[in-house]
């Protein structure tokens, strides 16, 4: 089973990302902005979160759901 690095929260207008391992907080330090940054985490609106999710499976810390048919 893959260690999860976040954890998502839908809050509707907002988007909460929570940090759960020392990788996924290394990657919200170097490519989200301060002023995101919030309790563990960061926040976004809804709009940007196609693009973060993307950089994060860049990184190879989440997979995208065209990525799971490959178990």
């Amino acid at each position: 089973m893959r260690q999860r690095h976040f954890e998502l929260q839908d809050e509707g207008t907002i988007l909460y990302f929570r940090a759960l391992t020392q990788k996924a907080r290394r990657w919200v330090a170097r490519y989200i902005p301060d002023e995101a940054h919030f309790g563990g985490g960061f926040v976004c609106e809804p709009r940007f979160a196609d693009d973060i999710v993307a950089g994060m499976a860049e990184a190879g810390l989440v997979r995208l759901p065209q990525e799971l048919g490959d178990r």
